[in-house]
């Protein structure tokens, strides 16, 4: 899928299964990186493997939120 001005280019959609499995083993291991780190380090994977037709950065705001709730920091500002 291309997205609009961008200069990177998605995953085919038959690798999205690896990518998102290999996000997954990412994530968990990277319970040793700083909670802000960690959050933004998810945020930025998913949006680059950019698994969805429509509300990638939604979804990726939403995972960084979570990420920092569960270590105690309050959620960012939505970016719509």
């Amino acid at each position: 899928m291309a997205i609009a001005d961008a200069r990177t280019t998605s995953p085919d959609f038959l690798d999205l299964p690896a990518e998102l499995a290999a996000l997954l083993v990412w994530h968990a291991g990277a319970g040793n990186m700083h909670p802000i780190e960690r959050a933004a380090e998810l945020h930025t994977r998913l949006v680059r493997i950019h698994p969805f037709v429509d509300g990638n950065g939604r979804t990726g705001s939403l995972l960084l939120n979570i990420e920092l709730m569960k270590s105690s920091y309050p959620p960012g500002c939505d970016p719509q």
